[in-house]
This record gives structure tokens, sequence and C-alpha cells, in this order.
């Protein structure tokens, strides 16, 4: 299969979500006009965004087509009847390094978002892109107030309306999320970071990261992304943002030698698609080169203590959450030139002394350990099938599975969007956004959208 990377001129790239055992053999048209009636038609056939896993029927798949210059519209036909799809240009702005994370869902940690902004800022990221499905008010104006200063791109994501999608796409669809930011950014950007937002990056072979990637894409010209390794972590911070000092925050940072699954950095002109850990189509199916911990790794602060002044800190000898220090960098002073965390400081403090509105920032802890008990569950189940298959069903991890109470008087920012859904032929619906997702403030907490 041959990849185009980067794709050519007046190509439209479509990803849509499928039953995963659909026909790759089918024929499709698109149909392109633009403001001077110019029309064109052309053919594409879909093609897997990335690997689908075991345990859910749907995923997500990509087709592309030549459009005419400038196109105005776009339809999808199957045999006689079309679909006009929404159009979205790709970022055309130079922006060496981009950062993209998976969506945020029932997010309340506002400190988590200040300190990821902040930390991929000041090591040199060019854009950072958000995708929000639900959060609590007070961390959508944290965003907001970013997006003014143009230091992130705000994104709205939502489950499809069709019930098995929205039951048989894994966890909140979040693959398709990075598919997407991906393919938006792909034309403007060299590298492209895809992780979480509370894992952390930190450039160890340069004076930034862009110049870290530079490095080892001059070296192995034929990688197509760089594999890092990660690390889970500990993390203190205050309740209130009156309180909040992201130096100390920082310093507080613990690094375990609890090794988890890593993420990766992709270099856009060999890599066409990526999902959470790896790229997937590649230009000549391009191998990864898998960096060793003593290089650099992400820093995944998983655990959070929220305490009301930073001098109630618990001293931390030998052992973080039950593992040891991490052998290279057990703390973030070990990565970090002396002044980084400082400059980093006195940044977050220059931006947001004045926003008064945001000083009365206190903690929320009312999702975290219920989401987290949900997907527990949901993998000790997954477990339980691959243990005992011919006692227990399998199912898809999806927080479509969870069931999470009203909260009253809790403001919560919720991506909304109005589908349409269309018949194309027999056994073909085609279900699609009509308009560009918006925020509803919902005042009983957030929701599964």
């Amino acid at each position: 299969m041959k990849v185009h990377c980067k794709y050519q001129s007046n190509t439209a790239a479509i990803l849509f979500n499928a039953e995963k055992y659909i026909s790759l053999n089918q024929k499709w048209k698109c149909i392109s006009v633009n403001s001077k009636g110019q029309k064109l038609f052309s053919n594409t056939r879909p093609r897997h965004a990335y690997r689908s896993i075991r345990e859910c029927r749907w995923t997500t798949f990509i087709a592309t087509c030549q459009t005419v210059k400038n196109p105005i519209s776009l339809e999808f036909a199957v045999e006689e009847t079309t679909a006009n799809l929404p159009l979205r240009y790709s970022v055309k702005e130079h922006l060496p390094v981009v950062a993209c994370f998976s969506p945020l869902f029932f997010n309340e940690r506002w400190q988590m978002i200040a300190l990821s902004v902040e930390s991929y800022a000041s090591s040199g990221v060019s854009k950072q892109a958000y995708y929000i499905m639900s959060v609590l008010k007070d961390v959508y104006d944290i965003l907001k107030e970013y997006e003014k200063q143009k230091m992130i791109d705000i994104n709205f994501w939502g489950l499809p309306r069709h019930p098995n999608a929205r039951n048989q796409l894994d966890w909140r669809n979040q693959a398709a999320a990075h598919a997407d930011c991906y393919l938006k950014y792909r034309e403007a950007a060299e590298f492209i970071i895809i992780s979480d937002v509370d894992d952390f990056l930190f450039p160890r072979q340069g004076s930034d990261i862009y110049t870290e990637l530079e490095i080892m894409a001059r070296t192995k010209p034929k990688m197509a992304s760089f594999f890092y390794p990660r690390f889970e972590s500990e993390i203190i911070a205050a309740k209130t943002f009156k309180n909040f000092n992201t130096g100390e925050s920082l310093k507080s940072i613990r690094i375990s030698d609890k090794r988890q699954t890593g993420k990766s950095i992709h270099r856009t002109s060999l890599v066409e698609t990526v999902w959470i850990h790896w790229a997937d189509l590649k230009k000549n199916n391009a191998p990864y080169h898998k960096l060793d911990p003593a290089d650099n790794a992400f820093i995944h602060v998983r655990n959070w203590t929220f305490l009301d002044k930073y001098d109630d800190v618990r001293l931390l000898n030998n052992v973080v959450y039950g593992y040891r220090k991490h052998p290279y960098y057990p703390d973030l002073t070990s990565i970090v030139p002396t002044n980084f965390i400082p400059f980093l400081e006195k940044r977050f403090n220059a931006r947001f002394s004045s926003k008064y509105l945001l000083h009365n920032l206190t903690s929320s802890e009312i999702y975290y350990d219920k989401i987290n008990e949900c997907y527990d569950g949901m993998l000790e189940k997954v477990a339980d099938f691959y243990r005992y298959p011919y006692f227990k069903s399998l199912i898809c991890p999806t927080p479509a599975r969870c069931t999470i109470d009203a909260v009253p008087n809790l403001p919560c920012a919720v991506a909304q969007g109005i589908y349409k859904t269309i018949q194309l032929a027999d056994n073909f619906f085609i279900d699609y956004l009509i308009s560009r997702h918006k925020i509803d403030i919902i005042q009983n907490g957030c929701i599964i959208n």
C-alpha cells in the first residue's frame, strides 16, 4: 500500500468510524466544487487508520481523495446517494513541534492543565491541541485563557450518536481524536507529540524539544517516530489557586522506576496516521527509534496529592508509591537546567497575576476516583475473558459504560454537536455532524456526551 506523506495539493482526508469488518474493496466517490463552479469527481476506498483492538467491534478508517482547488463543498457518494460532508482546512502556519493530547472528559484538575501547558510551552512546543468532551468550568476557564494567549488550540470532541458505536469504540474514541489532531496539524508541523495531558516531557539532548528531535532526525534519517519510555510519577499541588505554585509543584515531582508503555513523537514527513502509542500508516513502512531510558522519557504524573500549603509536603525517601526512585532522574531537578523551573514559575505568575476571577479556584476531587473505578472494573472484565474465554463475555472498554451521577450546582463545560443520518445504500448509513461542536455549560456536573 502506497502512503503519501505529506499529502499532495488538493487532497481531502475523510476520517470516520465504522464496524471494523467492513470491506476495504469498496469504491466510493468524492465530488468537490469550488467557488468558480469547477467540479471534480474522484474515487476513493477505505483504509484502516490504525490497527483495531480485539475487544471492540468498531474502529477508525481513513479515505483520501483528490479535490478541485480551494473546494467549498465535498460530497461523499455511494451508488447514487450523496452526503455533504463539512470541510475543515488543515493548519498552514509553520509550527515545528505540535502536541496532541487525548480528549479531556470529566476533567477537574486545573492544576494539571496549568502545569502541563506551562511545561510543554517552556520546553519549546510550538502549539498544544486540547480536545474537550467535558471539563469543569474552572478548567475550561483556564484553557480559554491559554487559548487567548495563543499557546493552545481548543477542539471539541464527542462520542458518536449511534448506540453500537458508542459502546464499541475503545476509550472514548480517543484514537480517532489522535488521528484527527494529527491530520489537522500534519501540514504545519515537522514533529507531532501524541500523549495524555499528564505525560510531561522535558528536553535532555538540547535546549528545547525541537533541537532534541532535530538531532535525532539528522542522525537517524530513516526513523519515522521516536518512541520515548514512560515512568509513573507523583506530584504535590496546592488545593487553591491562591496557594498554588508551579515551581513548588514541579520540584515536588518524584519519578519512580515503574515503567509504563511509552509514547511517540512522529515525523510528519514519514507518518500518515497515528494512535496513542505508535504510528500506523507510514511511508515505506519506516521503522521507529526506541530511546533508552537514560536518554529521555515521559514523566507520567499519575499520582496527585492535594494539600492546603506546600509546607505540609511529606518527605519522600527512596520509594514512590511502592516503587524505587528512577535510577537516572529521580526528580525533575535532575533533568532540567537550574533556571528552567524559576523561569516557568515567573511566566505563569505574570500570565495570571491580573486574572482575578481565577484566583478563587479550589480543588474538586469528585470524578477522578469514580472514573478510575469504572475503568478498573472494565479492565478486570477484559482480563476475566482472557482467563476464562468459555465462561465470560468480552466487553469493549469505553466510558459510555460508566454511570456517573449528577452533581447539583457544579458547572461543567460539555461539547455538544448536531448530527444528521443519511442512508446511502442498503445497509449503509452515514451519521455525521452538520455543525461543529459547541460548548454548553451544564449546571449539574459533567455528562458523557
